[in-house]
């Protein structure tokens, strides 16, 4: 069903003089998460498997966001975002779900120019493994820099970047966050509000396919490896629950089978070691194979 809607979504995307592109595909994205600028997402994680008898195992780290158009505008992106987190296929298995508002700013800047992307949650989080109910808010902070033009040489920041044969894409993404953590109820008593400060590093370099950058953009990816090391810190918690310093590392080696600059579709390993207390996941290490897809 996902790739279908790839599929479609790229058919209805062709600007030609008899095919529009439909605003409402243009403004629903599905993404791994919507807590940092749009262009650092990663793709959607989905498995499923359903034994015929015995219980089945379920993977779906995923979000799906709605662009609000007459909220956005100019530098200013207006978002409804929901996100699912479930993985019953690790030692500690991981159950969450949220939904709620995002916004990001980003100004306006001349091309070459160091500047920075805000973006901004507030949301609802249903932890079903913890039993809690909290609200949350965070406010990220990203480096932005790009070229005059793709392939010039630059060093791009938050952004793809390509080396001058097209031959590689690559990408570095420094961010730094806040999150403010409510935890209005739980069966296990942790009400309490939880402040994390949190520095993430990510990278990746892609080995694009061959092709006539006559005819195309840019050139779509073929194999790529990434690595990304987020740390946190509970200065406050009020729960005493016992969460204070937690970090989180990934990395991976995908195969895409579909690729280009806005939509993919592809085969991905990933070493997976640490935590992700606002999404659910409990500290421990795991290998992960699976189907993974952006739009």
């Amino acid at each position: 069903m996902i790739f279908t809607m790839i599929i479609a979504h790229l058919a209805m995307g062709q600007k030609t003089d008899t095919v529009k592109t439909d605003p409402f595909i243009t403004a629903v994205h599905l993404s791994q998460s919507f807590q940092t600028q749009e262009q650092q997402l990663n793709p959607a994680i989905l498995q499923l498997s359903i034994p015929g008898t015995g219980r089945s195992n379920w993977l779906v780290d995923a979000g799906l966001s709605l662009t609000l158009g007459k909220l956005s505008g100019g530098s200013f992106t207006s978002k409804l975002v929901g996100e699912f987190h479930r993985n019953t296929l690790v030692d500690s298995q991981q159950y969450n779900y949220q939904f709620g508002y995002n916004f990001s700013i980003q100004n306006q800047h001349p091309k070459n120019s160091l500047v920075f992307v805000w973006t901004g949650n507030i949301k609802y989080v249903r932890d079903v493994v913890d039993t809690t109910h909290s609200v949350a808010t965070s406010i990220n902070i990203a480096l932005y820099r790009t070229g005059k033009k793709a392939g010039d040489g630059t060093t791009c920041i938050g952004r793809p970047g390509y080396t001058k044969d097209f031959k590689y894409t690559y990408q570095l993404n420094p961010n730094f966050e806040t999150q403010y953590q409510q935890i209005l109820a739980s069966d296990k008593n942790k009400q309490g509000a939880i402040v994390r400060p949190l520095i993430d590093l990510a990278g990746s370099i892609a080995l694009n396919k061959p092709m006539d950058t006559t005819k195309i953009s840019l050139p779509p990816k073929l194999l790529e490896l990434s690595i990304d090391y987020a740390n946190r810190y509970a200065i406050v918690n009020g729960t005493h629950n016992g969460e204070g310093y937690t970090k989180l590392l990934k990395a991976g080696l995908s195969y895409y089978f579909f690729s280009t600059p806005t939509s993919s579709a592809s085969i991905g390993a990933s070493y997976n070691l640490g935590s992700d207390p606002l999404n659910g996941l409990k500290d421990q290490r795991f290998w992960l194979i699976a189907l993974q897809v952006q739009f």
